[in-house]
C-alpha cells in the first residue's frame, strides 16, 4: 500500500443492511441485503466512495461484510470496515454509537456478532432490556471482548446551538454531560447529517471559545442510508465528509483525530502538478525511490546518519545551512 497520502478519503461509515429490521418500524431495510447488494456497490462507485462502514443497530452481519469486502480497489471502494451502531445508556439515556472497528485480524471480525446478538432469537444481547440498550459497562466489555481496535463516533444530528433535543444525540445528556466527554475525548469524532449544522457548529464552537480552546470538537457527516436504491437519502441533499488520509484504519484514527484532517470539501491540495513527486537517490550502488507528498515532507533519523547530505544535495549544495527549511 502506497505511504504517501496523495488523495484525500471520501468517506461514509454510516449505512444500515436488513441486519437491523429488528429495530426498524417499517420496510426501510427490506431490500438492504446481500442479494441486492450490486446496488449499494453501483451508489457507492458512483458517488466515488473511497472508505465505507455498514454499521448496523447493534448486530453484524459478517457475510454481508464480507461480500462488499470484496469490492475494496475495484472501482472507487479502497477500505471497507466492520461496524455497528451501538445504543448505550449514559445518565438514564440512550446514545447512538458509531463504532470501526480494525479490519486487521479476520478472525475475530467472524466473532463479532456472537458478542452482541442472539441469532436464536433474533434480539441484541442488551443487559437493560427496558431501555432496549447496552449499558455502558457491558458496551465496554464488549469492545474488550471482541479485542479490535475502534473508532467510536457518537450522534449529533442536531446542531450543537439548536433548542430542539434530539433522541439519542449526545447533547440530550445536557451540556455537562457533553462537555465532560469532549475534554475526556471519550469519542473520536460527533455525526451529524444537514450541510447547515456545519455552520451552526462553528458558530457555536467560536461562541464558546474560552471554554474549548484547549479541546478540539470534531465533526464527520453520515448518510444513515436505508434503503440502497435511494443512496445516500431520499432527498439527496447530502454533504460527504473527506479524510486527509491513507485508505487504513491507522488512517482514519488518524485524522478523526485531528481537525486539520476532516473537511466536507475536498479541498486538501492545490490543483497544481509543481512539486517533486519523488526523490531517486543511490546509496551503496543501490537505487532507492523516495515518493514525496503533495505538502510538507519530514526527514526523520538519528543523529549523522545523511539527512543534512541529502537536502544539501538537493540543493546542489548552493545553499549549505542546515537550519534551511526546503519547500518541496
Amino acid at each position: 500500500m502506497d505511504k504517501v497520502v496523495r488523495n484525500a478519503q471520501k468517506i461514509d461509515f454510516h449505512i444500515h443492511s436488513k441486519a437491523s429490521k429488528h429495530r426498524e418500524s417499517d420496510d426501510c431495510v427490506d431490500l438492504s441485503t446481500i442479494d441486492n447488494i450490486d446496488v449499494l456497490i453501483k451508489n457507492l462507485n458512483d458517488r466515488k466512495i473511497n472508505m465505507c462502514s455498514i454499521s448496523d443497530h447493534d448486530n453484524f452481519d459478517y457475510s454481508l461484510y464480507k461480500r462488499l469486502k470484496g469490492e475494496e480497489n475495484r472501482g472507487s471502494i479502497k477500505k471497507v470496515f466492520p461496524a455497528i451502531e451501538f445504543s448505550v445508556i449514559y445518565d438514564s439515556k440512550v446514545i447512538h454509537v458509531i463504532t470501526i472497528f480494525d479490519d486487521s485480524d479476520d478472525d475475530k471480525i467472524s466473532k463479532i456478532q456472537e458478542k452482541v446478538y442472539d441469532t436464536v432469537n433474533d434480539k441484541p444481547l442488551y443487559d437493560d432490556n427496558k431501555l432496549n440498550a447496552f449499558s455502558e459497562s457491558k458496551f465496554l466489555e464488549i469492545i474488550k471482548n471482541i479485542g479490535l481496535n475502534v473508532v467510536m463516533i457518537a450522534h449529533q444530528k442536531e446542531s450543537l446551538s439548536s433548542k430542539k433535543v434530539r433522541k439519542h444525540d449526545v447533547k440530550s445528556l445536557g451540556d455537562d454531560f457533553f462537555d465532560e466527554i469532549v475534554f475526556l475525548d471519550y469519542f473520536e469524532a460527533f455525526e451529524f447529517k444537514s450541510k447547515k449544522n456545519e455552520i451552526f457548529n462553528k458558530y457555536y464552537i467560536s461562541k464558546n471559545i474560552d471554554k474549548y480552546k484547549d479541546s478540539s470538537i470534531r465533526f464527520i457527516t453520515g448518510s444513515d442510508c436505508h434503503r440502497w436504491n435511494l443512496y445516500p437519502q431520499e432527498d439527496d441533499d447530502f454533504s460527504f465528509s473527506y479524510l486527509k488520509c491513507l485508505p487504513s484504519f491507522r488512517g482514519l484514527a488518524m485524522s478523526v483525530t485531528n481537525i486539520k484532517r476532516i473537511n466536507f470539501v475536498n479541498n486538501f491540495y492545490a490543483d497544481s502538478d509543481k512539486y517533486l513527486k519523488e526523490i531517486d537517490i543511490e546509496i551503496d550502488g543501490k537505487c532507492i525511490n523516495v515518493p514525496l507528498s503533495n505538502g510538507i515532507n519530514v526527514i526523520i533519523g538519528d543523529n549523522s546518519i545523511g539527512k543534512s547530505l541529502l537536502i544539501h544535495k538537493l540543493t546542489n549544495y548552493h545553499l549549505n545551512n542546515d537550519n534551511l527549511l526546503i519547500y518541496v
